[in-house]
């Protein structure tokens, strides 16, 4: 509990004034602000504007008498919001979306107590705070913030008509229902009605939500007088003082009453002389209207755990507080006509409001089947978008890869030709030397019949060479070739034939080479053995052709070539600065079996038509 101390040490608590929306809480809230007895005073601190004011305070001045002339406020002078401009640094920041229509039953969550605790502190004088959100949750409110509670009231009918007005207030009563936490009547009310909820943290948002779909007149009444059941239902519970608009208009005696209330609260200063609220005469018609819904109301209200006492109780109180206008119209009977033709022109105000529900509600269908189509038609256009963006992805995947693959092609195409190109030349290169391995067939045919031809006639002579020596050989044989050998002998030497005694000395010769052969064969071993040495003396031999191939056939004869017994010599040039200088010929032997049947003599000749032949391909 918050308590306020003067200047003089006298304890006073803050002022709350409760009501719903339309009751006089206006009036009420003026009498406090221009009373001279230091009240500071908010009017509806809980307004969205005051919300919307958070960014800019500046926008609370702008509401002021002349703003919100259709309301039929008394005058005041100033902004509505004068004084929580004044505070709004210190205060506004507390205020959050959720304490001002979901906080409305105070049954959970913010509702709002921070918010008012600094309106309290802040105040510069006692603070009298009237609101129009708060009639049901006065207990919470009482419980946790102290104060003086006040709940202002008027008869439902004519409150109800009032809201008439503006949009505005049906909005708000369906935002009372749209608050998340509720009671049950809320519950069965809603589903009575088959209300349709809409959250948001946009505030504005919702009001306009519900501003756009409005209420039968049926609906809308019911759901105001739930409320104003449960409102008048949390006042006699938790309220200090009840005061009823339509009595305080009435009576002057009420209007004492009340003042003396409130100075018996410390409230000081207050004058209500001027209290005066429209009330209305209704008739039959209306009074079936209303009574019909209430019916339908109080059952609600009792299958939801209202007691049937407390709910005499609460329409007792309401038949005591009744405009005295209803009492003067029942019993003037000049008054009838009047009475009925303001109740048909209700009637057609409320026939009005129906057809005009109706056609909101066939609006907001069509305006929902359009909205559905136009959806449609823009998903079905994103979808065209998204399948163009998607063509125009493919197109530019494909020019690319259309780019990439003529780039391939190309480097393709140049492939190729430099293939065809090299494959030209192969094949210029494969007929050149198809002709050339022609040639060397043709050559090898040449030395293959040439070589045929001499191994015939080499057989032919061989032939006849031992049948000479045989023949020789016989007659060297014979008794009488040697009988006669010295006749034969002294017969040349008297022709002066000298070559008995040249074969006397051959033989001599001949006994002396065999004598020889042994070490010249060792000699010519060591020098075939020393690379060097046998370098130098090839070279040196080059100048005696003659000794030089008599020495080549003595080694060759007496087999010191390996595995060699027979000769094929190839000369070939290298550079060789250790065992061959250029130009020097050096002899290979390799073994060739076709030449064993030959004489060293045919042999000779086979090998030096071989080096020609090689020596004319290379030249070639």
């Amino acid at each position: 509990m918050t308590d306020h101390t003067t200047l003089a040490g006298e304890t006073l608590a803050p002022i709350f004034i409760h009501s719903l929306f339309r009751a006089g809480s206006t009036y009420l809230f003026n009498v406090f602000r221009r009373s001279s007895d230091g009240y500071w005073c908010y009017q509806e601190p809980l307004h969205e504007v005051a919300l919307l004011a958070r960014a800019n305070p500046e926008n609370l001045l702008a509401f002021r008498g002349e703003y919100v002339k259709h309301l039929r406020h008394p005058a005041i002078e100033v902004s509505y919001f004068r004084e929580l401009y004044d505070v709004s640094d210190a205060c506004l920041d507390k205020l959050s979306k959720e304490a001002i229509y979901d906080g409305y039953f105070g049954c959970v969550g913010d509702f709002g107590l921070n918010y008012w605790a600094a309106l309290i502190a802040a105040a510069k004088g006692r603070p009298v705070i009237q609101e129009c959100r708060t009639s049901s949750r006065i207990g919470a409110m009482k419980n946790a913030l102290g104060g003086y509670h006040i709940y202002l009231w008027r008869n439902p009918w004519d409150e109800w008509w009032s809201y008439k007005v503006t949009d505005y207030f049906d909005a708000t009563s369906q935002l009372f229902l749209n608050a998340p936490s509720r009671p049950p009547v809320i519950e069965r009310l809603r589903r009575e009605i088959a209300f349709e909820g809409f959250e948001s943290d946009d505030l504005s948002a919702q009001i306009d939500w519900f501003i756009k779909r409005r209420l039968a007149p049926e609906q809308s009444y019911l759901i105001f007088y739930v409320l104003w059941i449960l409102g008048l239902g949390e006042a006699v519970a938790n309220a200090n003082l009840l005061l009823n608009i339509d009595r305080m208009s009435d009576s002057a005696e009420y209007r004492n009453e009340i003042a003396s209330k409130l100075l018996a609260s410390g409230a000081k200063g207050l004058n209500f002389s001027d209290c005066s609220v429209p009330q209305t005469c209704y008739g039959d018609g209306d009074r079936e209207f209303f009574e019909r819904i209430e019916d339908k109301a109080h059952g609600l209200l009792l299958l939801s755990g209202t007691t049937q006492r407390e709910l005499d109780q609460l329409l007792t109180l309401r038949r005591s507080s009744e405009p005295l206008t209803w009492r003067e119209c029942a019993a003037r009977a000049t008054c009838g006509g009047s009475i009925r033709d303001a109740d048909r022109a209700r009637a057609l105000v409320l026939t009005g409001e129906r057809r005009e529900v109706e056609l909101r509600s066939q609006f907001a269908e069509q305006s929902r089947v359009l909205e559905q189509r136009t959806c449609s038609a823009e998903e079905r256009a994103v979808k065209a978008e998204a399948l163009l963006a998607e063509l125009r992805n493919g197109l530019a995947a494909a020019t690319r890869r259309s780019e990439e693959l003529a780039r391939r092609a190309a480097v393709a195409e140049a492939t190729s030709a430099e293939m065809g190109n090299r494959f030209t030349a192969a094949e210029e290169k494969w007929q050149h030397e198809a002709a050339l391995v022609g040639v060397l067939h043709a050559e090898r045919d040449e030395l293959q019949r040439m070589l045929a031809e001499t191994r015939g006639s080499v057989h032919y002579w061989r032939l006849e060479s031992d049948q000479w020596h045989e023949r020789l050989l016989s007659v060297h044989r014979s008794s009488s070739w040697r009988i006669t050998a010295p006749i034969r002998a002294l017969k040349r030497v008297v022709k002066g034939d000298l070559s008995p005694m040249r074969r006397t000395a051959g033989w001599a010769v001949t006994g002396v080479r065999r004598a020889l052969r042994r070490p010249a064969v060792a000699a010519a071993r060591i020098v075939l053995n020393q690379p060097r040495l046998r370098h130098k003396i090839s070279t040196s031999l080059r100048k005696y052709p003659g000794l030089r191939q008599h020495l080549v056939l003595f080694v060759r004869n007496a087999g010191l070539m390996p595995d060699a017994s027979t000769v094929a010599l190839t000369a070939h040039r290298k550079a060789d600065p250790v065992t061959n200088s250029p130009g020097t010929e050096l002899l290979h032997e390799t073994f060739n079996p076709e030449l064993a049947h030959m004489t060293a003599s045919a042999r000779q000749i086979y090998v030096d038509l071989k080096v020609a032949i090689e020596a004319k391909k290379r030249n070639s």
